[in-house]
């Protein structure tokens, strides 16, 4: 198995579609942010953040998977809403 697709299916994805853009897992996405993970996990469930692209919890290594455009770009939107004047 590919993460979420058969070996049969793999095969035939990259024949059409190639490989898949590299995701980024929330560790590492904690370290480039300069943020512990409790602190992350407490941004996602708050503002909404992106979900994983592959939730590796179902497999061996527990690692969730996410886009890094799509997660970057949420975190830029956050942090710029933490540090704006608030309307009174």
């Amino acid at each position: 198995r590919y993460g979420d697709e058969s070996a049969k299916e793999h095969a035939e994805r990259l024949k059409t579609t190639g490989h898949r853009k590299p995701l980024r897992t929330f560790k590492e996405f904690c370290v480039e942010f300069g943020v512990e993970r409790k602190t992350l996990m407490g941004y996602l469930s708050t503002f909404k953040g992106p979900k994983p692209a592959i939730n590796g919890q179902t497999f061996k290594n527990k690692n969730m998977w996410y886009d890094p455009e799509e997660f970057r770009a949420w975190w830029k939107e956050i942090r710029w809403a933490a540090y704006a004047p608030h309307a009174p």
